[in-house]
Order: structure tokens, then C-alpha cells, then sequence
């Protein structure tokens, strides 16, 4: 595997974990981990990072 395909491969799952945290937050769907229960604000959290390190990723794959 070369630094192109991991950077692809990467970008496409950020971008696939963010937009599933995107579709928690406005279908409210709930996220229980053990006996803790996710808010909100940490899936809107993860959609911004995610985001952006899916825009960076593919950023660099253009420069290439």
C-alpha cells in the first residue's frame, strides 16, 4: 500500500464515521456505551473534527 491509497482510505472513513455521528444528531438516535449514555455535543464534536481531518485528507491527495 503506498501513502496515496492510505491517504484515500483514510479520508473515506472519517468521512463515513462523521456523517454517521451527523445522522445520530439530527435522527437523535441514542448511543449507550455500558451505562453511559453519549450526548449530543460529543457527536457534534466528532462531526467538526472528523470533518475536517476527512477535508484535510483529501486536501492532500489532491496536492500529489
Amino acid at each position: 500500500m503506498n501513502q496515496n491509497q492510505y491517504n484515500l482510505i483514510s479520508a473515506c472513513i472519517f468521512t463515513l464515521v462523521g456523517l454517521l455521528h451527523m445522522l445520530r444528531v439530527f435522527n437523535d438516535w441514542n448511543l449507550i456505551i455500558g451505562d453511559w449514555g453519549m450526548p449530543r455535543e460529543v457527536s457534534l464534536f466528532a462531526v467538526l473534527l472528523l470533518g475536517t481531518m476527512s477535508v484535510n485528507g483529501f486536501r492532500i491527495l489532491r496536492r500529489k
